[in-house]
């Protein structure tokens, strides 16, 4: 049975077992316990569904049975099984959902079988089938294959139209034939052959053309291989060179650090007398003295800044480069640097604003690098910056999700011409070779720095500048602590 579910059941005249399932009317042998039959609507059903108990048989052996469309009454010995089967035909040939007309594709009497040809462009055809069948039947079933594409015969109750896509080109044979419920097909099978054309590569005269084309590429084949035993041996010897450029940028970076440690430990002892012998003076001492010794203690701490540029950088080449990511109050920090700066700005009458509102008040960084970050923008605005004035902004900004810290610095001074600011974040690269010892011309290793550091925070710098007029230099950093690292 289709179904466990039983709504009523009832024996005919000759002893067969009649019930009503949930999805069809079944007829049983008792004697076997096999299915004769299933009727469902495609069998002349108005319903499927049956009233539970809802049966009866009448002295004539009449059962009337109740569904949820109706009631069904019949004679079960006047039931035809096995209705004979109508042959299939087939009734058109589609290509892109078009009928094809005989003008369109030339049909050739092949043994008594039409035959259709086709181009290699035609990559949708369909064919449509049929049969004459007058039984109450709601649906026909239908087997067909493509020979030469299809390995076995395709049944689908209810469908009329084969469709094939993408054809090779060849020779092919379509059958159709009828089927009944349990697949049992007609003898009569219908057919139709079609030929599909090949594209002008795979005929003969284009495989001829190949096979010069093949002969032509083996020659250059050849000539190839000996250009690239020969690019290969140039490949080896720039690597060579490159390797031996590479060992020795390694050599001056170990110099330049190793240089670097040997001269701080001297800066220090001598930033360090120097700042104790000017406590001492007092002040009826000479005065030349006291100025003497407090210039060797600035240009110390200005030397020693060089050296410990130069120490970051070498460690920024080497990936060595440590960071140690804390909480950081950026309100005390910007303050701090303003204060320390401002004796250098009263020197050129330069104002430094710092923000007068604070958006962000903390942020996630290393606070060393923090402060070189800011330290080496502002005193680069104060060296490039001859009168006027130097304002410092705090914005947030959002993006991809994230929230960052927007620090910008912005200056009156002589601005970066266009031409040169594609040198600005590059090591040792100064602008023009005949102003490179005047004051306000070069970038130095403090904006180099500044792009590295800002970049192992997982930010970046930004700037704007107009020649004559001015420049913002602005450091996006992210407010919270990063998880990922580069």
């Amino acid at each position: 049975m289709t179904s466990d579910s039983v709504a009523s059941i009832i024996t005919d005249n000759e002893g067969y077992i009649w019930t009503a399932t949930a999805n069809s009317l079944t007829k049983i042998n008792p004697n076997t316990v096999e299915v004769v039959q299933n009727y469902s609507e495609e069998n002349g059903l108005p319903s499927h569904e049956f009233m539970r108990n809802a049966i009866f048989k009448d002295n004539g052996g009449t059962l009337y049975i109740g569904s949820t469309k109706g009631l069904i009454s019949f004679k079960p010995g006047s039931i035809k099984q096995g209705a004979t089967l109508s042959p299939a035909i087939v009734t058109d040939v589609f290509v892109f959902n078009e009928k094809v007309m005989q003008s369109n594709a030339p049909q050739i009497d092949k043994g008594h079988i039409a035959h259709y040809l086709f181009s290699h462009t035609d990559s949708m055809i369909s064919f449509d089938f049929t049969t004459i069948n007058f039984q109450q039947r709601r649906t026909n079933t239908f087997a067909y294959m493509l020979e030469n594409f299809d390995g076995d015969w395709i049944t689908h109750p209810g469908q009329t139209r084969a469709t094939y896509t993408n054809l090779d080109a060849g020779d092919y044979v379509f059958k159709v034939t009828s089927a009944d419920e349990k697949g049992k097909k007609h003898k009569q099978v219908a057919h139709l052959s079609i030929s599909i054309t090949p594209p002008l590569s795979q005929t003969w005269w284009a495989y001829t053309l190949y096979w010069l084309l093949a002969l032509t590429g083996a020659a250059f084949a050849i000539r190839f291989y000996v250009l690239k035993i020969n690019q290969r041996k140039l490949n080896e010897l720039v690597e060579i060179r490159t390797q031996e450029l590479q060992q020795a940028n390694r050599a001056k970076t170990d110099f330049l650090a190793n240089m670097s440690h040997e001269l701080r430990t001297p800066l220090n002892a001598i930033i360090g007398f120097s700042k104790h012998l000017t406590r001492k003076i007092g002040d009826n001492d000479d005065e030349k003295i006291k100025l003497a010794l407090e210039s060797i203690h600035r240009n110390g701490i200005h030397l020693l800044n060089i050296i410990n540029d130069i120490l970051d950088i070498a460690k920024i080449e080497t990936g060595k480069l440590e960071m140690s990511i804390m909480e950081c109050n950026l309100v005390l920090i910007i303050e701090q640097l303003v204060n320390d700066l401002k004796p250098k700005a009263s020197e050129k009458n330069l104002l430094i604003i710092a923000p007068q509102q604070y958006s962000v008040k903390s942020i996630y960084a290393d606070p060393v690098r923090l402060k070189q970050i800011l330290h080496n923008l502002l005193s680069n605005a104060i060296k490039y910056t001859e009168k006027g004035q130097i304002n410092v902004k705090i914005a947030r900004h959002t993006e991809k999700e994230v929230e960052y810290c927007r620090i910008e610095i912005h200056d009156t001074g002589i601005g970066i011409k266009k031409e040169d600011q594609s040198k600005l974040f590059k090591r040792f690269e100064q602008f023009d070779s005949t102003t490179k010892h005047h004051k306000g011309f070069g970038t130095g290793l403090g904006l180099a720095l500044v792009h590295s550091f800002c970049q192992a925070h997982h930010g970046w710098v930004e700037f704007e500048s107009q020649y004559g007029k001015g420049s913002t230099f602005t450091a996006v950093l992210p407010i919270c602590e990063r998880q990922e690292q580069l």
